[in-house]
């Protein structure tokens, strides 16, 4: 792969498209444009020299002839999203369109990134770019240059949202083009004692073409948020998600995650648990069939005592699909009374199906109760034989032990209608995927 070549194309795009960007003329966005830009300059795609990516190639990303996107293209299906949430902002292609989100709760402020940049800029400069940005990998920086608009939501200290808040972000594109590549951010903050149910889908149609979206953020003290991410990219598209959190005293993020589509996808969660007591839980379900390629990395560091982490991770895979899985519950030397778990369980539906899976601590602290582990497997024979000594069928039984296998991360959804949704994807998966 020529790198230099492509880091090139990458900046000839930068140039091209910066006058017209979000925030073209507020003096921090530019300067975390450019410094975006210049770290991408640096470091190019990653390749598999890269120990984080050794098992992941990126290769039809970055030789692909990407262009920006545009926020008219394509034609969107009657209902994008999984659930009607009443409560919702949809962007398409990376731009927030007019007619198709409703007015947000009274109390809080959210709405487009691009709103705020061009008319409160200063609302949002705390927070923008200050967990994700310049500094971090070469995704991240490329969308920290790139990034066209994306969604904000600021909860005032002490509110306490009724209903969950929907963010869809819809890509759909005409075929015959070049691939466009979408790049949009997310910008959460709690303050003190703020409640909110959140849910960040991603859906896609047509391709190929690159999602890239970034999200940061912020819980203070007693601030809890529940979020749930859900990718459904076309199978013909290339997915990165970046989300970047930071805890503050008795803060509690509960993040599941549901990793559904894209040809080639990748997942990067890092949650700082800074304030003592905090609380930060992960769930995640990914399938894969074909020749598709998941990864999730994680990270989740105790900066203080008394902190409590819990992560499942698990994973279907069919054919000749591919899964990486890297977590880590980094402990400080003044996180005492930590209690920290970490697990990824892998299901392997054929011969073919492939596993790299790294689940780690690191402990710089004796004060702790620490639980890691990893397993792949395949259907238990005599699950099967009881089932079908019952007069089961043989591909019914099956697809029950493997949704039986798999509904343990959906169960805990607490909104209804997208629990419901979820179920039925599933379900959908393995009458197409599930051989």
């Amino acid at each position: 792969m020529n790198l230099t070549a492509e880091k090139s194309r990458m900046r000839e795009l930068w140039e091209k498209a910066a006058p017209a960007f979000a925030g073209a003329d507020v003096p921090w966005v530019d300067r975390l444009r450019n410094e975006g830009m210049e770290r991408f300059d640096a470091l190019g795609f990653p390749t598999r020299e890269n120990e984080e990516w050794r098992f992941t190639s990126v290769d039809p990303i970055a030789q692909a002839p990407l262009r920006l996107a545009q926020g008219n293209e394509g034609t969107l299906p009657s209902k994008p999203g999984l659930a009607d949430l009443p409560d919702r902002l949809v962007f398409v292609n990376g731009f927030l369109p007019h007619g198709l989100s409703t007015p947000m709760p009274a109390g809080i402020a959210a709405g487009s990134l691009l709103g705020f940049l061009k008319s409160d800029p200063k609302r949002v400069q705390p927070w923008l770019g200050r967990l994700a940005g310049a500094k971090d990998g070469a995704f991240t920086a490329l969308n920290s240059a790139l990034f066209t608009d994306g969604a904000v939501v600021i909860l005032p200290k002490g509110t306490a949202l009724a209903r969950p808040l929907h963010l869809l972000f819809v890509n759909s594109y005409e075929s015959g083009k070049a691939p466009a590549a979408a790049h949009q951010r997310v910008l959460i903050v709690a303050e003190r004692g703020a409640r909110a149910t959140i849910v960040v889908e991603h859906a896609g149609f047509g391709g190929p073409y690159l999602s890239s979206t970034v999200a940061e953020v912020y819980l203070d003290d007693e601030a809890k948020l529940a979020i749930t991410r859900v990718q459904r990219e076309s199978e013909a598209a290339w997915s990165f998600g970046a989300l970047k959190a930071r805890l503050g005293r008795a803060a509690n993020l509960s993040l599941r995650t549901s990793a559904l589509g894209a040809a080639i996808a990748r997942d990067e969660i890092e949650a700082t648990l800074e304030g003592e007591g905090a609380e930060c839980r992960l769930s995640g379900l990914y399938l894969a069939d074909g020749q598709r390629h998941t990864d999730h990395w994680t990270r989740i560091v105790h900066a203080a005592p008394h902190g409590t982490s819990d992560a499942l991770y698990k994973g279907v895979l069919d054919g000749k699909a591919r899964a990486v899985f890297n977590g880590t519950i980094e402990v400080a030397p003044g996180a005492s009374r930590t209690d920290g778990k970490i697990y990824n369980k892998n299901l392997l539906l054929s011969e073919d199906g492939l596993v790299n899976t790294k689940p780690e601590f690191k402990i710089f602290n004796n004060d702790v109760q620490c639980k890691h582990g990893a397993t792949i497997g395949q259907l238990s024979a005599d699950a099967l034989f009881y089932l079908r000594s019952r007069g089961i069928g043989a591909a019914e039984a099956k697809s029950l032990l493997v949704y039986a296998f798999a509904s343990e991360t959906i169960a805990g959804e607490a909104i209804e209608p997208l629990r419901e949704a979820l179920a039925d994807s599933v379900r959908g998966w393995l009458e197409g995927g599930a051989r």
